[in-house]
């Protein structure tokens, strides 16, 4: 298990983690975490949207938070202060550098099956695929 420091509940690791995956279009990680997420209270529907590289809807304020600073970072590769303050005041300094903790590890994961080409396993779960950027 991960956690993040701060955070409650065990989705919101297994939530950052869908959303490197699909940074990544990365199938492996993200057939190992589905059910888990699923599991662990997040909807199915948003899931199918975070495949398609979409916001979900149906996000709580600090849901919100969470996936727009991860898709921002990995976008991007910057942050606002804004952003970084409404998340050190909702998990603290420590919940901050677990995110961040995560994010890069399932980060480095993800490209190293990448290259791999690592066999995904036969599931039902949303299948990824490459989202066009523009940034």
């Amino acid at each position: 298990d991960v956690a993040v420091t701060g955070v409650q509940t065990c989705a919101l690791p297994i939530f950052i983690i869908l959303i490197v995956a699909r940074h990544w279009a990365a199938p492996y990680p993200w057939s190992r975490h589905y059910e888990a997420a699923l599991a662990a209270g997040i909807d199915a529907g948003a899931a199918a949207q975070i495949a398609r590289g979409e916001e979900p809807a149906s996000l709580a304020a600090d849901e919100k938070l969470v996936y727009r600073y991860c898709t921002t970072l990995l976008r991007s590769g910057r942050i606002d202060e804004a952003t970084v303050a409404g998340l050190r005041d909702t998990y603290g300094a420590a919940g901050l550098i677990d995110l961040v903790g995560l994010m890069s590890y399932y980060f480095t994961v993800s490209m190293v099956l990448a290259v791999d080409n690592h066999t995904v396993p036969e599931g039902n779960f949303p299948k990824l695929e490459p989202v066009h950027r523009i940034d």
